[in-house]
């Protein structure tokens, strides 16, 4: 979340956020999280990019467990 929030504060194209913490996380797990961006267009007001991953614990007779995960991490719009 730090990095996607390190570019959210520079760039205004939230997809370039995303990117980011994609990239950082690698392969196996980029693909698997969900990524929020929130981006004001005010200089010094706080972006915010939000990361969440069910992490699955194992199988039980019916269904997979899961614990939620998230990290969030907040910047202020330089640019």
């Amino acid at each position: 979340a730090r990095e996607g929030a390190r570019v959210a504060a520079t760039v205004p194209d939230p997809s370039r956020a995303v990117s980011a913490v994609r990239n950082s996380l690698g392969e196996d797990l980029g693909g698997l999280v969900r990524v929020s961006v929130r981006r004001p267009s005010v200089v010094g007001r706080p972006a915010e990019v939000i990361v969440s991953y069910a992490k699955p614990l194992g199988v039980t007779l019916f269904r997979t467990l899961t614990i939620p995960l998230e990290a969030r991490a907040v910047m202020r719009v330089e640019q």
